[in-house]
């Protein structure tokens, strides 16, 4: 997912996306009746969540990796939960978020990991993991914490309700490509923390289905904002900026 420029490693992410494939396969045909060599793709599907547990996940320290044969997390791995591969409140979800909490939240903001990527320079927070952040705490119930960090994130955007791939707090700027999609996306797109709650804890194989409905929208202007939010370059509110709509 991040591009980095080192040698070659399974990253943890990026298998468990190649299950999560299988697992889609599996169940179109199962639940949905579509062809396909199902017994094939279990099998594989199977093989692919053992190869994960070994080698993606330190026993030890109770939390999943970034990649095979090391102990540092990623940003990628709040994912897990919404493509069905754990539970939310899984033990070894809670443990991943605590060490991600520990090793990549930086004044408020979530870096998308702290391991050298064979890239000169540093970087700034990932908004995109930020939310992902937001929707984790939502699923477990930390609603207080889901809240803040929604709102700490929302603040970010620009007067046009713009946000950037990254963002330094210690400068107080959007960074990296501009305009990103993904994290606009998730500030049209994520429940609110109760909605998440709502919709309670998927059983591992099975993707959590999030309510439609966002957050309010009272002056009528089809943003989906938080409605108190005072946009930080300007000062003023949000309520008249354009419509801004993810493609689905």
């Amino acid at each position: 997912m991040w591009e980095v420029r080192d040698e070659p490693e399974m990253f943890t992410h990026s298998r468990v996306m190649v299950w999560a494939a299988l697992d889609c396969a599996v169940r179109a045909v199962r639940t949905h009746g579509l062809p396909g060599d199902v017994s094939r793709w279990e099998s594989f599907r199977d093989h692919m969540r053992r190869e994960i547990e070994a080698n993606g996940y330190d026993a030890e320290r109770g939390h999943f990796v970034q990649h095979y044969g090391t102990t540092a997390v990623d940003g990628a791995l709040l994912l897990l939960p919404q493509v069905g591969f754990c539970a939310a409140d899984d033990p070894r979800m809670v443990a991943t978020v605590a060490e991600i909490e520990r090793r990549l939240l930086v004044d408020g903001f979530v870096m998308r990991y702290s391991t050298d990527d064979g890239v000169a320079g540093g970087e700034n927070a990932f908004l995109a993991c930020t939310f992902w952040l937001v929707e984790q705490y939502a699923m477990v119930g930390r609603l207080d914490d889901a809240t803040a960090l929604m709102e700490r994130a929302c603040a970010t955007a620009n007067d046009l309700g713009l946000l950037s791939e990254e963002y330094d707090p210690a400068a107080a700027r959007q960074t990296g490509n501009f305009p990103r999609r993904s994290p606009t996306w998730h500030w049209c797109g994520p429940p609110t923390p109760s909605e998440a709650t709502a919709a309670g804890r998927p059983t591992e194989g099975e993707p959590p289905v999030l309510p439609s409905s966002r957050y309010p929208d009272p002056a009528g202007s089809g943003r989906k904002f938080q409605p108190d939010r005072p946009e930080p370059a300007t000062g003023r509110f949000c309520e008249d900026t354009p419509p801004i709509r993810p493609r689905r």
